[in-house]
């Protein structure tokens, strides 16, 4: 568990560094209207709320860190995985382009917001812990048994 939180600690530091980085280094040329305090304030809270959110949806299902650990033994399908790719990322583009307005409105679009993408946060986190905690009480695998049957709760 050190080493996944270490992990995603680390992605998630690098992801809040971009995204502040690009905010502020976009508001440098940004016309005035986008200088604004409410709309700095919202650009950097749609920032840090996807940072956190993107990093826990990564994150969800991630069981053990790379070297770290056993290798998988089941393959993964390429064509489920770019699937997910091809309609998760409009969804997050579109997300940010929506909601970013509406927050600059009022205070309390500003609160919801930040309540709501914390509340995000706990459900992935408490989801992610559950996910751990099932996986750490399996039991082991003998050398000649398959992943598969044991996913069904089944031994040879």
């Amino acid at each position: 568990m050190d080493q996944l939180l270490a992990a995603k600690t680390w992605a998630l530091l690098w992801g809040l560094i971009i995204s502040f980085v690009g905010c502020m280094a976009l508001r440098v040329i940004a016309p005035p209207e986008l200088r604004a305090f409410r709309a700095t304030a919202s650009q950097l809270l749609i920032a840090a709320g996807m940072s956190v959110l993107l990093t826990d949806i990564f994150f969800l299902n991630v069981k053990i860190v790379a070297l770290t650990g056993e290798r998988a033994r089941e393959q993964s399908n390429f064509a489920i995985t770019v699937l997910k790719y091809i309609a998760f990322v409009p969804a997050v583009a579109w997300l940010p382009l929506i909601t970013e307005p509406w927050i600059e409105i009022r205070t309390e679009h500003f609160i919801l917001a930040a309540v709501v993408i914390a509340a995000a946060h706990l459900v992935f986190r408490s989801r992610h812990r559950a996910i751990i905690r099932e996986h750490c009480n399996r039991p082991g695998l003998e050398d000649d048994e398959e992943e598969f049957p044991m996913k069904l709760g089944l031994r040879y």
